[in-house]
């Protein structure tokens, strides 16, 4: 995945792909959907609303690489905990 540059995620069915991770944490530039469970777990500066939002994003490179710190295993979990008991 290192070699890629961007990594584009567009999904209605898989609520927690390990593949957004690994993207992350690869230090690659990320954009997905604004899907149900992702922005209990995913920074929203990478969330796109709209496929026209996503393509105005890719068309003029303004996409932020995340933050990897806050993608630490112990972090994530914390979340996912949170959003699962204190929802």
């Amino acid at each position: 995945m290192k070699k890629n540059d961007y990594f584009i995620y567009w999904t209605y069915l898989d609520n927690f792909p390990n593949i957004l991770l690994e993207a992350i944490v690869s230090n690659m530039k990320v954009l997905v959907n604004n899907f149900e469970s992702f922005p209990y777990f995913i920074d929203s500066k990478i969330i796109c609303k709209t496929e026209g939002e996503m393509v105005d994003k890719l068309l003029n490179d303004d996409i932020e690489k995340v933050n990897i710190e806050e993608y630490k295993k112990e972090k994530v979990l914390n979340k996912i905990y949170k959003v699962i008991y204190f929802k």
